[in-house]
Formats: C-alpha cells, sequence, structure tokens
C-alpha cells in the first residue's frame, strides 16, 4: 500500500563544507506530475529534510529550460515551501499549460557558529547578487565592484 504522507526519498544528496565552515547539504528527489502532485512531493521531500535550529533552507526545481529556478536561502522548511509555491506559481502562469517540473533540490545550510554573523552575511549577499555558488568569491566582489563603478546608473 503506497502512502502519500511517507518522506520522498531523495535519489542523491551531497554535503559541502564552506572555507568559513558553513555545511550546505543538497537532497536530490524526482518529481512528476501536475501543479497539485509536485506539490504534494515537495511537501513529502521536505519531511525527509532534517529540521535543525539556525539552519537555513532553500527549494530549486528544474524547469522547462532545464534550469534550476527558486528562492534564496529562508529561516525555516515552512517558508521555504512558501517562497516556493509562490515561485512556481509564477512560472505555471509564464509558460501556462506546458511547464513541467521534473527534479527538485532541497538545500539545507548550517551556518558554522563560530563565524559572528551565523551565515546572515552570505544569505544576505544571496539574496542581491544571487550567488551561483557558495565557494565562489568572486560572484559577490564583481557585482559590487560594478554596482559601486556604475553606482549612478544603480540608484533605487
Amino acid at each position: 500500500m503506497f502512502c502519500h504522507k511517507r518522506p520522498l526519498k531523495p535519489f542523491n544528496s551531497s554535503s559541502e563544507k564552506s572555507r568559513a565552515g558553513d555545511i550546505t547539504t543538497s537532497y536530490f528527489f524526482r518529481v512528476q506530475g501536475e501543479y497539485d502532485a509536485v506539490m504534494n512531493m515537495i511537501k513529502r521531500a521536505m519531511k525527509y529534510v532534517p529540521t535543525v535550529s539556525k539552519a537555513y533552507y532553500q527549494i530549486l526545481a528544474k524547469g522547462q529550460n532545464q534550469h534550476f529556478f527558486g528562492e534564496p536561502f529562508v529561516i525555516s522548511k515552512t517558508t521555504a515551501l512558501q517562497e516556493f509555491n509562490n515561485v512556481f506559481i509564477g512560472h505555471l502562469e509564464k509558460y501556462e499549460e506546458n511547464f513541467d517540473v521534473s527534479e527538485i533540490i532541497v538545500k539545507m545550510l548550517v551556518p558554522n557558529p563560530k563565524n559572528g554573523s551565523g551565515g546572515r552575511s552570505m544569505i544576505n549577499a544571496n539574496k542581491i547578487w544571487k550567488i551561483i555558488s557558495s565557494n565562489s568569491k568572486t560572484n559577490c566582489m564583481y557585482s559590487a565592484a560594478v554596482l559601486s563603478i556604475n553606482k549612478t546608473n544603480h540608484r533605487g
């Protein structure tokens, strides 16, 4: 008997430790179906991912063009699910009925408590500059340099 309440098991997982000691664990899940079926599978996937105090969570999905989309890290699994749901609905509206999701990644970032910011610096930088790799220092630095050089063009 198949139970939809059971956690969905990932087909792969990986863990990385940054130079600062932050640990990012990625869980890879295959999903299929319409919006409701995919969201139920994501909820089941979130049950598999451990709940850790002072951790940040992110949900990414592989969409139409084989690129991943999602929101930056947030403070809880519930917030990550809500944020992803909003982005997913936006993609469905944009691409109408021709939009499929085949894979999701749930990431969990556990900041090194010895770092005074507790991971917040990386989280805030990711929100502003969309850091592709947490190991890459050049994305953030390059964006900051370009922004400061062209500051008259970027007034908000």
